[in-house]
């Protein structure tokens, strides 16, 4: 009979990078014994075993006694490696931890589980300074993708209200950041310099409240964006209600 491979299986790698693929055959035919081309392998009882196999393709040579030859190519087929995409939902404001990222993975099977180089194990990492993070993804399968990405600080925004009144409270900055260095400067409708300094104008001239009107500000701030000191000025003005 001539010699043949039959009843050939093969298992894939579960992940990319794995090294979990196998494939077995039967040998049937030709004059026993029978040897392979590559000495690693073994044949016992005419049936040959590969195990512990990356994806890639394999050529397997089967000789027996007579030299008579048959050939087999198998192709092990990994899977795609798991992408991972990580989104800044915020970015922390200077010297803060209020940043917030979050890790998807493409594709896979789930449920999925969450390792952060900062020990959060969520979708969701919060108050997170600016710095470098990774994330490793893995799921059901046991695949695992990983990701990482350079979560930067971001500019603190400023407003001024277009109206005082000194009953609700003195006229200064509001910053999504909080508190931030600032030294403001208020001029009556003549230019004249009423008011400097680091903290809101309560409406006060010379210890008497100043009269109703338009005004203008001057304010000049000072931080630190990213371990780079930043200096930002803003003009404009308002009324005075009382």
């Amino acid at each position: 009979d001539p010699l043949e491979l039959i009843n050939i299986s093969q298992e894939n790698p579960s992940c990319f990078g794995n090294t979990d693929g196998s494939f077995s055959f039967e040998i049937q035919g030709g004059t026993p014994p029978y040897r392979l081309s590559d000495p690693q392998f073994s044949i016992e009882q005419n049936i040959v075993t590969l195990e512990n196999l990356e994806g890639g393709t394999y050529n397997l040579k089967v000789l027996d006694s007579n030299d008579c030859e048959a050939d087999l190519t198998l192709n092990l087929i990994e899977p795609d490696p798991l992408e991972v995409s990580i989104s800044v939902i915020s970015n922390p404001c200077p010297g803060s931890a209020n940043g917030e990222l979050l890790a998807e993975l493409i594709g896979g099977t789930g449920p999925f589980t969450y390792e952060w180089n900062n020990g959060n194990s969520s979708q969701a990492n919060e108050g997170l300074t600016k710095g470098n993070y990774e994330v490793k993804i893995r799921d059901a399968q046991g695949c695992v993708g990983v990701g990482n990405i350079q979560l930067q600080e971001v500019a603190p925004q400023f407003r001024l209200p277009t109206g005082f009144d000194p009953d609700e409270g003195a006229f200064g900055p509001i910053s999504n950041c909080g508190e931030v260095n600032f030294i403001i400067s208020i001029f009556n409708r003549w230019g004249q310099l009423i008011y400097a300094g680091n903290s809101p104008w309560d409406g006060i001239i010379n210890g008497k409240q100043s009269p109703s009107g338009t005004y203008s500000y001057r304010i000049n701030y000072e931080f630190v964006l990213n371990d780079t000191l930043v200096r930002e000025s803003q003009t404009g003005s308002f009324l005075k209600i009382k």
